[in-house]
């Protein structure tokens, strides 16, 4: 009776896969990348014991579904394949699949975790390719990305990765200030470049690179600008992050009279100061 308790327990195994199996996609990546080598093992090890024990091969054969039967279709068909180019992306990043070994002419399903999201057209020759959008609400970590044909599919693995930010020194700042930029996120050892309002301005180093995890940080000046709300971004190519800067005018007053005789009265306007500080007003040295 060995067998129907070991089948009682794979049956108990089964159904609490099933029910984690949405939440463990690294582990379920690693199943998938072996999945032909455990069915094979399996029907060696059912043709083993065919037999001695039909209940230890049930166990088995129901073993052998449970880590195959993420979909009703075989996903380990070694005569397909598809790539992914990048492998990683942030939501809303393009990724392009290509696929090989599919069924000539048909329409291939490209499937996210479990959601169809595109379709792709297959040549003559089995293979397509397609640029596909990563859901903009898709969870950080691994994802599957399916090609299904209607008859097979294999998927591949996508990691998506948290969208690139950058942050700023100073929210505040005024023309001619030096403030430092900080990102993170972006392309690993990829070319920076930062604009102010669109503009490329020069940075220090000259020559920016993202560090292997895709952080950086750099120095730049604020070039001449008129007051108020500005954007400074930065990109590597490809992803981009933003951030809003306030730019303080520069202080400067102006006189209703340029000349005039001692004892004119003058008008002093004033812009670009601090809000509510007192102000004080000298004529050369001496206060006013």
């Amino acid at each position: 009776m060995a067998g129907q308790k070991i089948l009682r327990y794979v049956v108990s195994v089964f159904f609490n896969y099933l029910k984690y199996f949405y939440t463990i996609n690294s582990a379920l990546s690693l199943i998938h990348s072996y999945a032909r080598s455990f069915q094979i093992g399996l029907k060696l090890i059912c043709a083993r014991f065919n037999k001695r024990d039909p209940f230890l091969v049930s166990a088995l054969v129901l073993l052998s579904i449970g880590l195959l039967s993420t979909d009703s279709i075989d996903i380990a068909n070694a005569e397909m394949y598809i790539e992914l180019s990048p492998t990683k992306g942030v939501p809303g990043s393009l990724i392009t699949v290509s696929g090989w070994g599919f069924t000539n002419n048909t329409k291939a399903t490209i499937i996210f975790d479990r959601y169809p999201i595109d379709e792709a057209f297959v040549n003559a020759d089995g293979t397509f390719t397609k640029i596909i959008t990563i859901p903009t609400d898709a969870e950080e970590g691994y994802h599957r990305i399916i090609g299904n044909d209607g008859t097979s599919a294999i998927d591949a693995i996508l990691t998506v990765t948290p969208p690139p930010s950058i942050t700023v020194s100073h929210g505040h700042a005024e023309v001619g200030s030096t403030i430092i930029v900080s990102g993170s996120n972006f392309g690993s050892g990829k070319i920076i470049t930062i604009k102010f309002d669109g503009i490329t301005v020069t940075t220090i180093p000259s020559n920016l690179l993202s560090s292997n995890t895709g952080i950086f940080s750099t120095t730049i000046s604020v070039p001449s600008t008129s007051g108020g709300s500005h954007k400074i971004s930065a990109t590597d190519g490809v992803l981009v992050a933003a951030e809003v800067i306030n730019i303080r005018e520069p202080a400067a007053i102006t006189l209703s009279e340029t000349s005039g005789p001692v004892g004119r009265m003058v008008t002093i306007t004033g812009k670009g100061f601090s809000p509510n500080t007192p102000i004080v007003i000298k004529f050369d040295s001496s206060k006013l």
